[in-house]
């Protein structure tokens, strides 16, 4: 079991989660898209990254 702590929510978007693949497989990261205002954001994957800190902890 893992936590991940937050300290802020800056508001909620609806986007589409597009494949990074020229970039290949990159652990705790599911995707990317594209802002309204054109930038680009990487769309993370919790559950991948709190796995990855735990094997990293061991």
């Amino acid at each position: 079991l893992g936590v991940v702590q937050v300290d802020d929510l800056l508001g909620q978007q609806q986007v589409v989660i597009k494949s990074i693949s020229g970039l290949g497989n990159i652990k705790g990261v599911s995707g990317g898209a594209v802002m309204g205002d054109g930038r680009v954001s990487l769309i993370l994957d919790i559950p991948g990254l709190i796995a990855l800190a735990q094997t990293q902890m061991y």
